[in-house]
């Protein structure tokens, strides 16, 4: 057993390095050298296959040849180290930030997003929150659930995250414009939405300890349209556990 554990460890090395393992006899006319890049081969489509899955956005923001192109170079620099595939590829956020960080200065923050979102979905989940009367919850100030957070963003990350299999061009338009963005998981459903950024005053003030009403009060003037509303309070309402003051 230990000899087939050590041969293990001699072949990952090669793969990983591209050196020549004597033990490997090529099929045909191939020779030891030759075999292990075959394995090496199918090891960096692998590991490309898997990083494209996991960020497809930012594939569909690269297109084919440039993500193709940076997932092998990564795949090269950072060989996996897990036995999981699941663990591979955090630092790819990163990678990808240094190589377009210039052309596509959102690209880090994209990446991490659908890191986030595999770690949510792959996370134990929170049990919804007993509904209250519109009464009560006015009188509440509210804390968020253990995996709810959010954060502004320059550039509408969400728009990107929610279109990433769809045929639609993604235009600088479309994207180019200040956001909130909550993410959060109840049961076993993932939510990541993403609303206009003055909503930030809101979640400040929640925060803070005031109380849903007061918190209402204070956002009066906000220039936001009843339909953001609408949709800003049925996903409150799940992120947020109510308390009494």
């Amino acid at each position: 057993m230990q000899k087939l554990k050590d041969f293990q460890k001699k072949f990952l090395y090669a793969i990983d390095h591209g050196e020549k393992l004597e033990n490997i006899n090529g099929a045909g006319s191939l020779n030891s050298h030759q075999a292990t890049q075959v394995y090496k081969m199918d090891y960096i489509l692998r590991l490309s296959d898997f990083l494209g899955d996991r960020f497809e956005a930012c594939w569909k923001v690269l297109g084919d040849e440039d993500f193709l192109k940076s997932a092998e170079d990564y795949i090269n620099q950072t060989p996996s180290k897990f036995k999981s595939l699941a663990l591979y590829g955090e630092t790819f956020c990163d990678f990808l930030h240094k190589k377009y960080q210039d052309e596509f200065p959102f690209l880090r923050r994209l990446a991490k997003l659908e890191w986030e979102y595999n770690q949510y979905f792959n996370s134990a989940f929170e049990t919804k929150t007993i509904d209250l009367a519109l009464e009560e919850k006015l009188q509440c100030s509210f804390s968020p659930l253990s995996q709810t957070k959010w954060y502004t963003s320059a550039f509408d990350l969400i728009y990107i995250f929610k279109n990433k299999s769809n045929d639609i061009e993604i235009t600088w338009e479309d994207i180019e414009r200040p956001r909130l963005n909550l993410l959060y998981k109840v049961g076993y459903q993932v939510y990541f939405e993403s609303f206009p950024v003055g909503f930030l005053l809101f979640m400040e003030l929640i925060s803070q300890g005031n109380s849903l009403e007061e918190t209402i009060l204070k956002c009066s003037d906000l220039q936001i349209d009843e339909k953001q509303w609408a949709k800003f309070y049925m996903h409150f309402f799940c992120a947020f556990r109510p308390s009494k003051i």
